[in-house]
């Protein structure tokens, strides 16, 4: 069930495997960003499969119960563990911590920083935005609104706003945001397809594009 949710998240992929999967194999064929295990209150193949996992140098994310010794020992080998009555609580919500843990591993594992939103990544030490692993080609003006588009994660950010960050508080605003907001836009559409910048009531947002079906 994560594993549907992870995808209808916007993952670019997710696998669930049962005990009985051969680790190495199932790990070199989707190669992981992050591995995800469930580990019960006792099993002897627990801490075989975590040092399996940790020669890939993906994040390794553990769920235990609340009560058992095994924690302890996850614990040494896992980036972080998790209780299993959280993660149920959590649900969906626990998506965003994996993701918030995946962004930060990727970012601190490369000495960089910087914000994501799904592929989208607006790197701050280099100046520049990634879709997965290709640079968009923007303006210094492109790149200050696509980060503020980036760091709100989907939730609307009105045009005065972005007047008053990029160009000052002093700025009377113009229809200068516009045009780079169309410009944006086709920017997106060349080089990142799967997102599209949308205009609200509210402002404008980072959104998935709407996959169009035709009538037949």
């Amino acid at each position: 069930m994560l594993s549907q949710l992870y995808c209808k998240n916007g993952a670019a992929s997710a696998a669930s495997a049962s005990s009985h999967t051969s680790v190495r194999r199932f790990i070199k064929r989707h190669k992981p960003d992050v591995i995800l295990m469930f580990h019960p209150l006792s099993s002897p193949h627990c801490l075989s499969y975590l040092s399996q996992a940790r020669e890939t140098g993906a994040l390794i994310v553990s769920v235990v119960p609340s009560s058992g010794s095994i924690s302890r020992l996850v614990e040494s080998v896992s980036d972080s563990v998790f209780p299993l009555e959280e993660v149920l609580a959590l649900k969906e919500g626990f998506l965003a911590i994996l993701d918030g843990l995946v962004a930060r591993m990727k970012f601190e594992g490369s000495g960089r920083n910087g914000y994501r939103f799904k592929k989208l990544f607006a790197d701050i030490d280099r100046g520049a935005v990634y879709y997965g692993d290709t640079r968009l080609p923007l303006s210094p003006i492109e790149y200050q609104i696509m980060c503020l588009l980036v760091m709100q994660n989907g939730v609307p950010i009105d045009k005065r706003e972005i007047v008053r960050q990029v160009w000052g508080p002093q700025s009377l605003g113009s229809r200068t945001v516009l045009t780079h907001i169309s410009n944006l836009r086709r920017r997106l559409r060349k080089h990142s397809p799967e997102y599209e910048i949308e205009c609200t009531r509210d402002g404008y947002c980072l959104v998935e594009r709407k996959r169009r079906t035709r009538n037949r």
